[in-house]
C-alpha cells in the first residue's frame, strides 16, 4: 500500500471519529479490569470502603504467627483496610496505584505507629509488606501524606470498634457459643449508628464471623449505605461464631 493511501486512510478514521474510538477504547481496557481502574488519578473516588478483619476467624483460614500478630489483643477487631473507593460513572469500580511512593514508618508519627503495632498487623504475613500494600494501592490514591491516612484509618478504628459494640449486646467471641446473623449485625448497626456489610467464612462447617465492612462519605463526616450493591457471604439461615483468637 502506497504512502498516499495509508496518509488518505488516516485522515478519513479521523474524521469519521473511528481512529478516536479506537485509541479510548484501548486505554479504557488498558486502564479498568475487574472494576479496578490501575494507574488511577489521586483524589478520584466517591466514598471510602473500610475493612476490619477478625483474627479469631482469619488465622483459622490463614496459618497466622506470632511474629506477624504484633501486639495484637483482641480488644478490637485488625484494621485490614481504608479503601477510597467508586468512580462517577461506576460506583463499583475503585481507584488504585496513584502514585509511586512507599510505606515507611519513619513516615508515622509514634502514637500512630504504636496503635498500628496493636491492630494494623499482617498476621499471617508481613507486616510491612501488608502495611506497603495497603499505601501503595490504596492510600496513594488519598493523598501524599502517609502519616496522615494511617491516622485518619486508625481514628475511625477507635471510634467503630466491633468488640465495643457486639459486647454491648453480650456478643463475645467464644468457641462453642453461637449467634444469629440478625443478632451480629443489629448490635454493631445499633453501636455504630449506620449500616454494616459481614462477610463469612466456613471453617470446619461452622460460619464464622471473618470481616465487618463500613461505608463512609469521601469527606469521612458519616455512614452510607452500601454504593455497590453486592451480597454477603454470610448466611441468615445459619448460626454465625466468634471464635477466640
Amino acid at each position: 500500500m502506497s504512502k498516499t493511501i495509508i496518509i488518505a486512510l488516516i485522515a478519513t478514521l479521523v474524521a469519521t471519529g473511528t481512529l478516536f474510538a479506537f485509541q479510548l477504547n484501548s486505554n479504557s481496557n488498558n486502564l479498568q479490569k475487574n472494576n479496578k481502574v490501575s494507574a488511577g488519578v489521586q483524589g478520584s473516588y466517591t466514598y471510602f470502603a473500610f475493612e476490619r478483619e477478625w483474627p479469631g476467624t482469619v488465622c483459622k483460614v490463614n496459618k497466622c504467627t506470632p511474629s506477624y500478630m504484633g501486639n495484637f489483643d483482641s480488644k478490637n477487631f485488625n484494621l485490614h483496610g481504608l479503601w477510597p473507593s467508586g468512580l462517577e460513572s461506576n460506583q463499583c469500580s475503585y481507584p488504585q496505584d496513584c502514585g509511586n511512593t512507599h510505606f515507611s514508618f519513619s513516615n508515622i508519627s509514634q502514637p500512630t505507629k504504636n496503635y498500628m503495632d496493636t491492630y494494623w498487623v499482617g498476621l499471617y504475613s508481613s507486616t510491612q509488606t501488608f502495611l506497603d500494600h495497603e499505601w501503595t494501592k490504596h492510600g496513594t490514591c488519598y493523598g501524599n501524606d502517609q502519616n496522615q491516612y494511617f491516622t485518619v484509618a486508625t481514628d475511625l478504628h477507635k471510634k467503630y470498634n466491633p468488640i465495643s459494640a457486639l459486647a454491648a449486646k453480650n456478643i463475645v467471641p467464644s468457641d462453642s457459643k453461637s449467634y444469629t446473623v440478625q443478632q451480629v449485625q443489629s448490635a454493631l448497626e445499633s453501636g455504630f449508628g449506620g449500616p454494616v456489610f459481614l462477610q463469612c467464612k466456613k471453617v470446619n462447617g461452622q460460619q464464622m464471623l471473618f470481616a465487618v465492612d463500613m461505608y463512609f462519605n469521601k469527606a469521612l463526616t458519616g455512614v452510607i449505605s452500601q454504593p455497590c450493591t453486592k451480597q454477603s457471604s454470610c448466611s441468615t439461615s445459619q448460626p454465625i461464631y466468634l471464635p477466640t483468637v
